[in-house]
C-alpha cells in the first residue's frame, strides 16, 4: 500500500499496524519513497520533494550509523572497532613465547630485553625464623613460610626497576624461649 505525503521539508513517525502481509510505501507524488514493513516503525524525513528514512546514531538499543575507530581502549558504545583495532588487540593479548627467565638471589637491576612487551613476575617473599623453647621442654616450633605473588606487567612503560631480595627471619638461638624473627623484604 502506498501513502502519499505532501512534497514538505519536515519529519514524521510511520507506525504500520495494517493487517495482512503488506508493507507501507511512504511517498511524495513524484519522489522517491521508504519502506516500512508490517509491525515496524520507521522516521522519515521530507526534503521538499522526496521522502528519505532518518538515519540516527547507533546505540547499544536503536540501529543506526556508527562512526569507525581505530582506538584499542576506548569505552564508547556508539563507535565501533575497525579491523585494524581487532588486530592490535589480538597481538596484545597473544602469549608471546618466552625468551628470558632471569633469577634474583640478591637485590639488583632488571633491564628488560629489546622487543619485550610483557614480563611475568613471580615472587617468593623470605619466611619467618622458628621459635626456640627452654632446655626443659626439649623442643622448637618451625618457622613460617613467606609469601608468594605473581603479576604479569608492561615492560614497555619502564627502561629498567630496581630489584630488592630480602632475608629468611632468624632463629632465635637454642635453649632460648623467643620467637624467630620475621623475614625481611619481600
Amino acid at each position: 500500500m502506498a501513502v502519499i505525503f505532501p512534497a514538505w521539508q519536515t519529519s514524521w513517525t510511520v507506525v504500520n499496524q495494517c493487517t495482512g502481509s503488506g508493507s507501507l510505501i511512504c511517498r511524495t507524488k513524484a519522489g522517491a519513497g521508504v519502506l516500512v514493513p508490517k509491525g515496524e516503525s520507521r522516521e522519515i524525513v521530507g526534503d521538499g520533494s522526496g521522502l528519505v528514512p532518518r538515519i540516527v546514531n547507533a546505540t547499544t538499543s536503536v540501529a543506526g550509523i556508527t562512526q569507525l575507530s581505530n582506538a584499542t581502549h576506548s569505552d564508547s558504545e556508539t563507535m565501533a572497532a575497525t579491523p585494524k583495532a581487532v588486530k592490535a588487540l589480538a597481538d596484545t593479548l597473544s602469549g608471546g613465547r618466552l625468551l628470558n627467565i632471569q633469577s634474583f638471589t640478591k637485590s639488583g637491576i632488571y633491564t628488560p630485553t629489546p622487543g619485550t612487551r610483557k614480563i611475568r613476575v613471580k615472587c617468593w617473599c623470605a619466611g619467618g625464623g622458628g621459635a626456640g623453647m627452654s632446655k626443659q621442654n626439649r623442643g622448637s616450633v618451625a618457622g613460617a613460610a613467606g609469601a608468594y605473588a605473581e603479576a604479569l606487567l608492561n615492560a614497555t612503560s619502564f627502561s629498567s626497576v630496581s630489584v630488592e631480595v630480602g632475608t629468611g627471619g632468624a632463629a632465635s638461638a637454642d635453649g632460648v624461649s623467643l620467637d624467630g624473627g620475621y623475614g625481611i623484604l619481600c
